[in-house]
């Protein structure tokens, strides 16, 4: 047994001596090979140079309106950032991960939410002039990507900048996951504009369910493989994560759905039913994307029944999507 201890000592000098030029301190196991070689070197993207040196914020933002994007699109990269490691620490066993995707596989939730964490995002453009005109002419647009007009542009309008939430205000002021708006919070509502964005989302993340109750449905249902590359999944997802971890500790505020009573014994006051439709024809409506022509008007939102109006969102074929 000494024997062959000193033989194995040995024979493990003599091929590292083998491997190396007199002189060099270069690891025997590094490969000089031009067949392993790279022939170009990698492009390296230095993370810390800034937001705006990245996402390009236009010359028609002012000051303020430039900080406050700025913010939100750090924002939507921390809660991209730490859904990614929420899933790599716990796997498909989390229980928000089940919840907005069921036992489905984790690798393609992770890469989509790593294209805004990390990829790089040279060229992806927000703007806060109204070149399509929706801003001034579309009842309760708060933005619009550009479509076929200027695939990489996302315009913000004005009514963002007095509705949206930073990340901070999560899970306070009565909002839960259930029936709260999640397009109010900067961080959510610019992590789904940027999916709009081909660069990110190459035009691979759509709109395969939207609403709380619809995206669970969409979790567990026959296409719940959609449930990964859906829109409102992966920024609902996302919210969701960062609440339970960070803004309340192991209990979030996931809310639950409340099915609404109607109360047929009394008469309904005219005047509170219409008050409450005039409300819902104002409320905000973030989820808007332009149609492919801008030469006739796209259709605008319209509310249904009492105090809370919907969700709508038009494609780039013009189709309009509410919820």
């Amino acid at each position: 047994m000494r024997l062959s201890s000193v033989l194995v000592g040995v024979s493990l000098q003599a091929l590292q001596a083998a491997a190396l030029p007199v002189g060099s301190s270069e690891s025997p196991f590094t490969s000089t090979s031009p067949a392993l070689a790279s022939s170009t070197a990698p492009p390296v993207y230095d993370w810390s140079s800034g937001y705006e040196s990245q996402f390009i914020i236009h010359p028609s933002c002012n000051s303020t309106e430039r900080h406050e994007i700025t913010s939100g699109l750090e924002q939507a990269v921390t809660i991209a950032k730490h859904a990614k490691e929420h899933i790599l620490i716990h796997r498909n066993s989390s229980k928000v991960f089940q919840k907005y995707f069921g036992q489905g596989p984790t690798g393609p939730v992770i890469g989509w939410l790593d294209k805004i964490a990390t990829a790089n995002r040279a060229g992806v453009i927000f703007r806060c002039d109204d070149p399509d005109k929706n801003c001034v002419t579309q009842d309760g647009w708060a933005g619009h990507h550009r479509g076929s007009n200027a695939t990489s542009e996302t315009v913000i309008c004005p009514l963002s900048y007095t509705t949206r939430r930073p990340l901070t205000a999560l899970c306070a002021r009565g909002f839960d996951m259930a029936t709260g708006r999640t397009n109010d919070y900067w961080a959510a509502d610019l992590m789904h504009r940027l999916y709009h964005v081909p660069a990110v989302g190459e035009d691979e993340i759509g709109h395969y369910a939207d609403g709380y109750s619809e995206l669970l449905e969409l979790a567990v249902g026959a296409n719940r493989t959609d449930a990964a590359r859906n829109s409102a999944s992966l920024s609902y997802f996302a919210l969701e994560a960062y609440a339970y971890d960070i803004s309340v500790p192991g209990e979030g505020c996931a809310g639950k759905v409340v099915e609404e009573e109607h109360d047929h014994d009394h008469d309904h006051d005219a005047s509170a039913t219409s008050s409450a439709a005039g409300a819902a024809a104002t409320s905000v409506n973030p989820t808007r994307v332009i149609p492919v022509s801008t030469t006739a008007a796209a259709p605008v939102a319209t509310a249904t029944g009492g105090g809370a109006g919907k969700e709508c969102h038009t494609h780039d074929d013009g189709t309009e999507h509410c919820t």
